[in-house]
């Protein structure tokens, strides 16, 4: 069968296209209180505490060789998708399962309905058509056993989107032909109208659309040998659209094709022929057609020995998430073939790990990076939190120190000699030179207008490595430093390099006092620091490089530690910190990042 278009893409896990990545998360979320370690100088609740090393958990990944952690806001692990519940109500579903909280569930999604009667998820990683989110939330409710609201709202959304020719429209791009769109749309409000529970033979604009199911469906040679092996997914859709509209107007010889095709189809673990599987399988019971028990009982045992154990070993062998849609796909498969999954448990505990208020959390995470990982090893060494693989991380980390890498992006290779320090793996005294007289050579044979931010980047490196100065680079730093004497640089992160580049080259252009009192105008009465005088209030990243800077100058006392230990109580949530823009603890940005939380706890650290 040909796979023009990918029902993986179009129809189950549509516009995912980055679905299924190779990272992954531990197999079991920490559950125990950890010990505080002796280096925390914090007071962290047991709650607090948990809700970070869950934070931690979910952003790790592992695969064979590495390991690192990704800078996702706690947003992403702290509320619902409509992706992801849709797809685990559906498991449960299909394996007749109670879902705990199911009322809570439909609170939610009902909650998500919008004005026109469709339904939209607002969570920045859920940017799917209305119509496809619509689909998902009426199915989830039907789960639940919940009418949607607004039934006659829904239906009016969905007959907005009808073509003249009878088929429907996505109300956005999904990719793919004009056609294989069009088909997939006309599955999406069929399916959302049989869970509407609506009787399809009395809704008279659906005429039209059986109409145009069957003439595409007439225009495929069905009766050539060399088509019968070459369908592609738009048939089979197509198919399985009308056997949903109306069973009965399914063509005689077409149903004795999909018999056919029933009879001699072979699974894979390939998720298009999955889908395939799912279509073909779905039209032959909706059209009660009969198929040989021993070809029910070879895709039966293809599920049971392949398909489902693959859902929990293979992310634990590929690195790969137990990945919502794919999981729903597997089961849908089964239910179709009556399959019995006697051991769901360990399935089921899996995915409890990312049920969240309201639903299930998105269990995909974006690829890890150095400065996320450094970030996420100082707040683990926190917390108490050893649920990683350190000689993995150190794998990790120290690709971004090799010289012909690190004279790329010298930002990445300090976070990655950070994260290596907090692991007590930095390179030997040799790597150490060669990559530094490497990076001070890059930057001497950098494009003027590149140098000042390479040399100022490399002072905070130099400054966190307690490295010595190299004399080659005294005359840059001496014309960087001359360029800013007579000028005014209120941003806090200018500020603050040019503070570090003063105290690691030995050097005094710019007076000392000068910098402190540009960094003093900045602070925000009684709190932290603004990043520059316009902003909207003090954000923890501003604070920590205002304390950094004014110890390196050895002007630290000018800081009043009650003002910055009120500053990060307005600024601590649920999970982590947020950078707090605002002086209101209410107010401000709602999800907390790594890089915030470190500032915070690092900020705390530095004021005791």
């Amino acid at each position: 069968m040909s796979n023009q278009t990918s029902m993986i893409i179009l129809v189950w896990i549509s516009l995912l296209l980055s679905a299924c990545q190779t990272q992954t998360v531990p197999s079991q979320v920490t559950q125990q209180v950890v010990s505080t370690p002796a280096t925390s100088s914090t007071q962290i609740s047991d709650i607090w505490r948990r809700n970070l090393v869950r934070w931690l958990h979910v952003a790790y990944s592992e695969n064979a060789q590495e390991a690192s952690f990704a800078g996702i806001t706690s947003s992403k692990i702290d509320h619902p998708t409509l992706y992801a519940t849709y797809s685990i109500v559906g498991v449960y579903h299909s394996l007749n399962e109670p879902i705990e909280s199911a009322s809570e569930i439909a609170d939610w999604i009902v909650s998500l309905q919008t004005e026109d009667g469709a339904f939209n998820d607002p969570d920045p990683l859920s940017k799917y058509p209305a119509l496809l989110e619509t689909n998902w939330a009426v199915a989830t409710l039907a789960r639940l056993k919940v009418q949607a609201p607004q039934r006659g709202k829904v239906m009016a959304f969905l007959r907005s989107l009808q073509n003249q020719d009878g088929f429907f429209e996505p109300d956005q791009d999904i990719g793919g032909n004009p056609q294989a769109q069009k088909l997939v749309a006309t599955f999406w409000v069929i399916d959302t109208l049989k869970h509407l529970n609506v009787d399809l033979t009395k809704e008279f604009y659906l005429e039209s659309t059986k109409e145009a199911l069957l003439t595409y469906l007439d225009s495929a040679d069905t009766n050539s040998p060399s088509q019968k092996d070459s369908f592609s997914s738009e048939f089979f859709i197509a198919v399985h659209t009308l056997a949903l509209l109306d069973p009965h107007s399914v063509p005689s010889k077409l149903k004795t094709l999909i018999q056919e095709q029933a009879n001699t189809f072979s699974l894979s673990n390939n998720p298009a022929a999955i889908a395939i599987g799912i279509d073909l399988l779905n039209s032959v019971n909706i059209l009660q057609l009969p198929i040989s028990d021993t070809q029910r009982a070879t895709l039966r045992r293809m599920v049971e020995t392949e398909l489902y154990p693959s859902i929990i070993q293979e992310p634990r062998k590929s690195g790969r998430p137990v990945e919502p849609m794919l999981t729903l796909l597997f089961f849908q498969l089964g239910r179709t073939l009556d399959v019995g999954y006697e051991t769901s448990g360990e399935l089921l505990k899996l995915l409890k790990e990312y049920r969240v208020a309201g639903g299930w959390s998105n269990f995909l995470i974006p690829q890890g990076d150095p400065e996320a990982t450094a970030y996420a090893l100082f707040i683990a060494r926190e917390v108490g939190y050893e649920d990683y693989n350190p000689q993995k991380v150190g794998n990790f980390l120290r690709k971004f120190t090799q010289p012909a890498i690190a004279v790329k992006n010298i930002r990445d290779t300090r976070f990655a000699l950070r994260g290596l320090a907090y692991l007590n793996q930095l390179p030997n005294s040799t790597a150490m030179q060669e990559l530094q007289d490497n990076l001070t050579d890059s930057i001497l044979a950098a494009p003027k207008k590149q140098s000042a931010g390479l040399l100022l980047e490399y002072a905070l490196l130099v400054y966190e490595q307690g490295w010595q100065w190299p004399h080659k680079l005294e005359a840059l730093t001496l014309q960087i430093l001359q360029q800013n004497a007579d000028s005014k640089f209120p941003r806090m992160d200018l500020l603050h390099q040019i503070a570090i580049l003063e105290k690691v080259s030995n050097t005094e252009v710019v007076p000392k006092k000068q910098i402190a009192q540009e960094i003093m105008q900045l602070q925000v009465p009684n709190s932290g620091f603004k990043s520059v005088p316009n902003a909207s209030g003090a954000d923890a990243l501003a604070s920590l490089l205002a304390v950094e800077a004014l110890r390196a100058l050895d002007i630290a006392p000018l800081v009043n530690r009650s003002d910055i230990e009120s500053f990060v109580k307005e600024c601590k949530r649920d999970y982590g910190y947020d950078y707090c823009y605002h002086a209101s603890p209410n107010a401000g940005v709602k999800n907390s990042t790594f890089g915030a939380t470190y500032s915070a706890l690092r900020l705390l650290h530095l004021t005791k």
